[in-house]
């Protein structure tokens, strides 16, 4: 569906194994490659970087929240789309997240036809991006 960018690869963080494996799933039935992680700082240690692709982040989570990994890797130079998920309602995250460079946030429960057109375009401005 995408051969394009066969060769990205959806970096999905949550600390919730159970989602995190969920998300994957869905993504894979779809031929679109995913990675989880279900620890912020983890990921930001064995993320390969300069590869094409997009991060789906979990906002709440224990070590750092899916705004300061946003704040992180924007702080390193690190452009790869991030669509940021949160299940708590706080109506200034949206704000905060687009400002720190958040493609989108997503209030869970997430639709899969939502997730995976945000993906699809986070995957395609992946590539656009020298």
């Amino acid at each position: 569906m995408i051969s394009s960018l066969e060769h990205s690869v959806v970096k999905v963080i949550d600390d919730d194994e159970a989602v995190c494996d969920s998300i994957c799933a869905l993504l894979e039935s779809f031929d679109i490659p995913a990675l989880p992680f279900t620890s912020a700082r983890r990921a930001l240690v064995e993320i390969v970087w300069h590869t094409a692709g997009c991060l789906v982040v979990d906002h709440h989570m224990p070590e750092m929240t899916g705004l300061e990994f946003l704040k992180t890797i924007r702080e390193r130079q690190i452009l790869t789309p991030l669509i940021l998920m949160s299940a708590a309602a706080d109506p200034t995250l949206d704000q905060r997240a687009r400002i720190a460079g958040a493609m989108a946030v997503l209030s869970k429960p997430i639709g899969d036809g939502e997730l995976l057109d945000l993906v699809r375009r986070a995957m395609t401005a992946s590539h656009a991006t020298p």
